[in-house]
Order: structure tokens, then sequence, then C-alpha cells
């Protein structure tokens, strides 16, 4: 699979990258679109916790639009109660959870 992925990323003339890479980027991108912690842990097989942190990587632009939630100018809606279901979880299947 190494030499299968090396010769993807030559063919499409990207940098050369490995499975590692992968899992990093697939573990960040879970993490910004709001994928708890604990099932991207068992989406990557890690026994611990810890671990998964170090690869779900939080990009810098996901962090200010974290703390823009917080600027009163920008709430739309009046809501100071704990949202009823999973925001991901009704994205994914539609439906409240």
């Amino acid at each position: 699979m190494n030499y299968a992925i090396r010769r993807l990323c030559k063919r499409a003339e990207f940098r050369i990258i490995g499975w590692h890479t992968l899992r990093h980027t697939f573990a960040s991108h879970l993490a910004i679109r709001g994928v708890p912690l604990p099932v991207i842990k068992e989406l990557m097989g890690h026994a611990s916790i810890t671990t998964t942190m170090r690869y779900a990587h939080v990009a810098p632009s996901a962090l200010r639009t974290a703390i823009e939630i917080l600027n009163p100018k920008m709430l739309t809606v009046a809501d100071f109660g704990q949202p009823a279901g999973n925001e991901w979880q009704q994205a994914q299947w539609g439906q409240a959870a």
C-alpha cells in the first residue's frame, strides 16, 4: 500500500505522503466538523483518548470561528439552554438525537 500511495502522489504531482499523514488528516477533519473525540478515538482504533488528541489537530480558522460564536453581534437567536440534540448526528441522519 505504501508503494501505491507514493505512486498516486507522484501521478497527481502532490508531495509524497504516507498513511500516517492520512490518519492525521482524517482525525483533524472529523474534529473540525464537530465529531466528539470519543467517536474519533473509536474510528481510529486508539486505546487512549490521549493518542486521539495528538492526531486531531484543529485549524486556526476553526479556533477563530469558535470564539466568534461568543460575539454578541453574531447572535441571531437568544437561546440560553443546552441544545436538545447533537448537531453532527442531526446533519448525518437528518433527525433529532
